[in-house]
């Protein structure tokens, strides 16, 4: 079974979750070793087929209650499903465990539920914890982010920054930003992309990608969509920029996009739809890729699918930069622990989707959030008629959807759509005074840039 396993971990590691998947199930077939149930359970969690997880989940759970990776991600099955108090019930179990690593998790994936009330017991707890050596440093950072949201439940705003401070700068040790690294990205990809005549001509198929800086309102724009017959959603898809390491590691990614020949473009094509039919449980011309990262490969999406709908969603940096910092990202977004991280990744962002307007005017949507929650039924209709999709009442009341939901928004998108949110940065102002000044003018430069009205 071992070799076995390896060869599921081959298929993982390039993402081909439906060869991953059939095999598992044939292995299951021949044996019912908990360990293959689970990692079956793991891939269709991650691949959004969240009714066949929970049921292969519930069965690990029964035969393993003690097994703490099993409790993880049953609950953030039932989160993905909108079971929202059953998911707080595996959490929990999590934090009366002996490990602290475990309960730093535990706690963590409570906090992120955004709608579990800490008890003062809870508090304790956490704050007893953080006393403890054998409190790991990266764990400590995680119990800080927990205690900060309990802090901030209570309207505590002064603890709950200086808990968010504190965890954020133990995480951004254990998780630096590269800042190096995307600054020679986006820079080559400024200097060295240019659009090629040999994009690919034979998809049928029309991608809506989705794009942005994290915590913009990805999710809500998302479930909007996804809510319309035509549309099927998928995830936080990373393909695209497994192409771009691909073409990256054969002579630098934007040059070689700039010359890729038309099959090669059409290969890619392929290979994409190939690996996003997992996702998908119809035959629909449009579905979505969430990614907000995306913007750094727009010049890859019009080459491989110049029809594509790309809608970019900007939120309020203040209001943007409290959302990421308060969050913890199980992966990437190393920019999101460190404030002039941020400002420095807005910058960039700025930059580059500057360029990509100049390069193809007129073919990127832009949204401001506050719009879309202050004025929802108009800017619907623009985005719907951006998508040349016909109106339909569903998509107008994307909290009645009962799709699952994997990002860390779940909860906030089975609610209606509330203007609440704008302004929720301000609460931190007093902490950020010194960042202020910058994220005004990065404010200002995006009105500028996207035209937007708030």
């Amino acid at each position: 079974m071992d070799l076995d396993l390896k060869e599921i971990d081959k298929l993982e590691a390039s993402r081909d979750y439906t060869n991953a998947i059939s095999s598992l199930k044939a292995m299951l077939a021949q044996d019912q070793t908990e360990i293959i149930r689970y990692r079956l359970a793991l891939i269709e969690l991650k691949t959004g087929q969240v009714k066949n997880a929970l049921a292969n989940f519930q069965l690990c759970s029964a035969l393993e209650p003690q097994n703490h990776g099993v409790t993880l991600n049953y609950g953030h099955a039932l989160k993905a499903a909108g079971e929202n108090q059953q998911a707080a019930e595996k959490y929990l179990q999590l934090t009366k465990m002996t490990d602290n690593k475990i309960v730093a998790i535990g706690y963590w994936s409570l906090a992120s539920l955004k709608s579990y009330s800490f008890l003062a017991e809870d508090i304790d707890d956490i704050t007893q914890r953080l006393k403890l050596e054998t409190t790991p440093p990266g764990y400590r950072g995680l119990l800080l982010l927990s205690l900060a949201e309990a802090l901030d439940q209570q309207g505590n705003d002064d603890e709950a920054f200086m808990a968010l401070q504190r965890g954020n700068d133990i995480i951004a040790q254990h998780r630096p930003f590269r800042g190096d690294l995307y600054q020679q990205l986006i820079q080559a990809l400024m200097r060295d992309f240019k659009p090629s005549a040999n994009s690919n001509t034979e998809s049928l198929d029309t991608p809506i990608f989705i794009i942005g800086m994290p915590r913009s309102g990805s999710t809500l724009l998302e479930q909007i969509l996804a809510n319309h017959s035509q549309v099927e959603a998928t995830h936080e898809l990373l393909f695209l920029g497994d192409i771009s390491i691909e073409l990256e590691n054969k002579g630098g990614y934007a040059k070689q996009l700039s010359y890729l020949p038309a099959e090669k473009a059409t290969a890619f094509a392929h290979d994409y739809l190939t690996k996003t039919a997992i996702y998908r449980d119809t035959d629909s011309a449009y579905f979505i890729d969430k990614n907000p990262n995306n913007f750094l490969h727009i010049g890859l999406i019009k080459t491989i699918f110049p029809d594509a709908r790309i809608i970019n969603i900007v939120r309020d940096p203040l209001d943007n930069g409290v959302g990421v910092f308060r969050h913890f990202f199980s992966e990437g977004h190393e920019f999101s622990y460190s404030f002039e991280a941020i400002i420095f990744y807005w910058q960039g962002y700025l930059a580059l989707m500057q360029h990509w307007q100049n390069l193809f005017p007129g073919e990127i949507y832009n949204l401001s959030y506050e719009h879309l929650v202050r004025h929802p039924d108009a800017s619907i209709e623009a985005l719907l008629d951006y998508c040349q999709l016909t109106s339909e009442p569903a998509c107008f009341a994307p909290e009645k959807s009962n799709r699952a939901v994997l990002t860390p928004s779940a909860a906030q998108v089975r609610k209606p759509i509330s203007a609440s949110a704008i302004g929720s940065g301000l609460k931190y102002k007093n902490h950020l005074k010194v960042h202020l000044p910058s994220l005004a003018l990065i404010r200002n430069k995006a009105d500028e840039i996207f035209s937007l009205s708030r």
